[in-house]
């Protein structure tokens, strides 16, 4: 893939597309989140509402282009969101539903028994106050712990993971995996000139920032709380013995 991705800066109004281009633009994104390849315009024609000839397609892709946000990895592919053009995605375009009281009762249960913040709006507060920081980042370098990497990714931010010991390595490599981060560095054979490189790496090469991009927009439209609780909360099976489930203190 190439490295010329364009990484735009100017403001994009939601004014400027119109409804062929929100629903081709939004395939394009959502087909990108899902499988991180290119889509071409004969596949998108099969995937929009509106029925349009691919020919059609590439006229209103290459408006897209021109707003800075899609572009070619290369000549013969079909096109990719770049940074801005993710970042447009969750500003603008997509769609998050808003929480039950059931499941607003059910995270701040969570949230009091974590010692966190009492209401679902001071737990969005603390964590707006958290990742503001992040955001203004290039890129960061961290050991790579589950919640300061959930922290990043959710900052939209690529890394640089540098794991000590535990859990760390796994969530290093799964950050690389997910092209965030270039290849970690364990602590124990950091060294000055090694640091510089994947640093230097990571702030010229813009995939990185594109893919942290992508993966935050991913994570903004989940709800892993909620799932988890409702995983937990499932009626379970008896034992084979006869007796309560493990866990079941009753």
């Amino acid at each position: 893939m190439s490295q010329d991705v364009p990484i735009g800066k100017a403001h994009v109004s939601l004014a400027q597309l119109n409804d062929r281009s929100r629903d081709i633009f939004r395939q394009i994104v959502e087909s990108y989140l899902a499988t991180g390849e290119p889509v071409g315009s004969r596949n998108l024609a099969r995937l929009i509402t509106t029925p349009l000839s691919p020919a059609s397609v590439r006229n209103v892709m290459s408006d897209l282009e021109q707003l800075g946000l899609i572009y070619a990895p290369h000549t013969s592919a079909g096109r990719l969101p770049t940074e801005l053009g993710l970042r447009f995605f969750v500003d603008a375009l997509m769609e998050v539903g808003d929480l039950t009281e059931e499941d607003r009762r059910a995270i701040e249960v969570q949230l009091a028994a974590a010692g966190r913040p009492a209401t679902v709006e001071q737990a969005m507060s603390e964590a707006v106050t958290h990742l503001s920081g992040l955001t203004r980042t290039a890129a960061v370098v961290h050991h790579c712990g589950a919640g300061t990497t959930a922290a990043g990714l959710r900052a939209g931010v690529p890394a640089v993971g540098v794991p000590v010991l535990a859990d760390q390595p796994f969530w290093a490599r799964r950050l690389h995996a997910l092209g965030a981060a270039p290849a970690p560095v364990p602590l124990a054979k950091l060294t000055p000139d090694r640091l510089a490189g994947a640093l230097r790496s990571v702030t010229t090469d813009p995939r990185y920032a594109a893919r942290a991009a992508a993966v935050a927009a991913r994570l903004t439209a989940e709800d892993g709380s909620t799932r988890i609780l409702r995983w937990l909360e499932r009626p379970r099976p008896p034992s084979r013995s006869g007796g309560r489930p493990r866990g079941d203190a009753r």
